[in-house]
This record gives C-alpha cells, sequence and structure tokens, in this order.
C-alpha cells in the first residue's frame, strides 16, 4: 500500500479551465502575472495595480469569450470581478 506522500507526490493537479485560460491569456497579451479564483458564482482575478485591472476590464469580453468555448455547451460564463492586491 503507498503512503501519502507517495500518492501526492505523483499526483497532477488539474486546475480549472478558467483559470488556464485566464493566466495563459494575460501572460501571452500583456506579459503579466494574475491570481485566478472560481467561485460559485464568479471569478476573481487578482492583479497587482489598478493600470492592469483596468486594462483588463477593457479585455473582459475577450476573455469571457475563450473561457465559453474551453467550457462544456450549455455551461454558464461567471461573470469576471478584478480585484487589485494579493
Amino acid at each position: 500500500m503507498d503512503n501519502l506522500a507517495d500518492i501526492l507526490a505523483r499526483r497532477q493537479p488539474q486546475e480549472p479551465p478558467e483559470i488556464r485560460v485566464i493566466k495563459q491569456y494575460v501572460d501571452r497579451t500583456l506579459h503579466e502575472k494574475v491570481g485566478v479564483t472560481v467561485r460559485e458564482r464568479d471569478i476573481v482575478v487578482s492583479v497587482r495595480s489598478s493600470a492592469l485591472a483596468g486594462t483588463l476590464r477593457v479585455h473582459a469580453y475577450q476573455i469571457s469569450g475563450l473561457i465559453a468555448d474551453e467550457l462544456p455547451e450549455g455551461s454558464p460564463v461567471k461573470r469576471l470581478v478584478f480585484r487589485v492586491g494579493s
């Protein structure tokens, strides 16, 4: 029987597609790192400056479209919330 440390060492963490899409988009277009939290009704994107949050608000429609493309057909796209801070 494997012990817990061995099981966790082999585990490949899977993040929701929303997180992956947002992080890749921001890294590719704005060359910044962001934190993403998926909640029941919304997705919180944590950024380090208000300027970045403002820029992401302009891109929110594009980001929502990319998220919708990754989700199964008929799944609702959650509202994007941009938060300044860690």
